[in-house]
């Protein structure tokens, strides 16, 4: 979700109240020039009763929705010092943190520069370099829309310390979670942003939701947050619900929740009866001393706030335990990471051994809807099953296949020569795929869209989704 932040100016008032299509103020323009999911206009008022700047507000926000598409919410705040870098440092904060309480914390944010005071612009550019990443715009009637980039030489020196701190433990944390003091796997950027994310939240006790798709290891995840946190000297807990509901084991739960400290991680929190959440966000809502008691890191292997809006799951519980929402990415997003990941695992099963280069492709083109189990336990099959010393494509078909789960949907790459392939077929199944994937993550703007897959126009786009059918 592309949402925008930005506070009304007076520029904007003028162009509500003269309604100029050559001069439609800096607000307007953006809208008008981009896409946006989400609009949240800042309102400035010394006191909140202050009725004619409330009633202006109001008037702004209608005529802004009755020329944009987006969803817009109007956000009112008390500055009584418009240029009080610190009071709108604050107010500002406040604002972002609501947003992720409605959207959630892995949306793309912008911030307008333009409309507001000095110190307004300059406390977007704060944020945007430091908790918040965002994209800068600014907009003139003379130079339209523009996207800022701050000079290298403005940030360079104020962030150069702070960036090399900051790799140095996204290393550390990277390092802890593959088990390699050497070699760290983590080459692709989806890796990268999570271990980044776990830096930041590892400066918090805060409780941790951890989503994944099924055979992403969350236990590895959650171990790996507390051996790099402030809570890594003392006992980390691990409970999985699933087996709290088998074995009757619930004593066990309230006790660690009464009597720990370190890290309790809970499996499975998605399947916790409506009594033991209650429990929970009690222990939650209530605890005053962090130190004495347990963070709590949750994982859930479905969309725990979809399961809360469909009435399956406290939503209450839901956000007390999302403060920090961490998403392991499938194997297959993980671009650049999988051929180190398989010899590096190869090579701990069977040193011996190693993957041919038709081998490594096949392993590499695999979508591992199993994602780290499966991955791990076709390698075992591999180095269990191969003869020589080198591994032929064959004895990876055989490991991949011989579980009898992809014999009616082959993957692209794998699919058995023996009665010929329809390669046209093939063709046009891989350009029906990501042509819609990428007008699905472009919101429908072919330009946009034809940049992802690689091509020159949107009229090109549009002739490849006429010749394969994409509509």
């Amino acid at each position: 979700m592309e949402i925008l932040f930005t506070w009304i100016g007076t520029a904007d008032y003028n162009a509500s109240q003269s309604d100029s299509l050559d001069r439609p103020g800096p607000v307007l323009q953006a809208l008008n020039s981009e896409k946006f999911d989400k609009v949240i206009l800042i309102q400035n008022v010394v006191s909140k009763k202050e009725k004619s700047l409330g009633e202006k507000a109001d008037e702004f926000l209608n005529w802004v929705k009755s020329r944009s598409s987006s969803e817009i919410e109007l956000v009112q705040v008390q500055i009584s010092n418009p240029t009080d870098i610190d009071t709108i440092y604050k107010a500002s904060e406040e604002v972002i943190l609501k947003a992720f309480k409605s959207h959630g914390r892995d949306e793309n944010l912008t911030f307008h520069l333009s409309p507001g005071t000095w110190a307004m612009s300059s406390v977007w550019y704060i944020l945007s370099e430091t908790k918040y990443p965002a994209r800068l715009i600014q907009s003139s009637p003379e130079a339209g829309v523009q996207e800022v980039n701050i000079p290298f030489e403005i940030s360079a020196e104020r962030l150069s310390a702070n960036l090399k701190a900051q790799n140095k433990n996204i290393t550390r944390i990277a390092s802890a979670f593959t088990g390699s003091d050497h070699e760290v796997i983590s080459r692709s950027s989806a890796m990268r942003r999570l271990f980044s994310k776990i830096s930041k939240a590892n400066k918090y006790n805060f409780p941790v939701l951890i989503e994944s798709e099924q055979g992403c290891d969350q236990g590895h995840l959650a171990k790996t947050l507390h051996d790099t946190g402030s809570r890594s000297r003392d006992k980390f807990h691990h409970i999985d619900w699933k087996e709290i509901e088998l074995e009757d084991k619930r004593d066990l739960f309230l006790n660690l929740l009464e009597n720990a400290s370190g890290t309790l991680f809970i499996e499975n929190v998605d399947r916790m009866n409506w009594v033991d959440q209650k429990e929970l966000l009690i222990f939650l809502q209530s605890k005053t001393d962090e130190t004495a008691t347990p963070r709590i890191i949750c994982g859930s292997g479905t969309n725990l706030l979809k399961k809360s809006e469909d009435g399956d799951f406290s939503i209450d519980l839901f956000y007390q335990i999302a403060v920090v929402y961490l998403k392991i990415p499938p194997v297959r997003d993980r671009e650049g990471d999988v051929g180190p990941l398989l010899e590096r695992t190869l090579q701990e099963i069977e040193p011996t051994k190693s993957l041919s280069a038709s081998a490594k492709k096949l392993l590499i083109g695999h979508k591992w809807p199993g994602n780290d189990f499966e991955l791990e336990n076709t390698v075992k099959r591999i180095a269990m099953w191969s003869d020589d010393s080198i591994v032929s494509d064959s004895d990876v078909l055989e490991a991949l296949y011989g579980t009898g789960q992809e014999k009616d949907s082959p993957e692209i790459l794998g699919r058995n020569m023996s009665q010929g392939v329809d390669l046209h077929s093939i063709i046009s199944e891989v350009a029906k795929h990501y042509i819609s994937r990428a007008i699905a993550d472009s919101n429908g703007n072919k330009s946009d869209a034809a940049k992802l897959v690689g091509l020159p126009s949107y009229q090109t786009l549009s002739n490849w989704m006429n010749k394969y059918d994409v509509t």
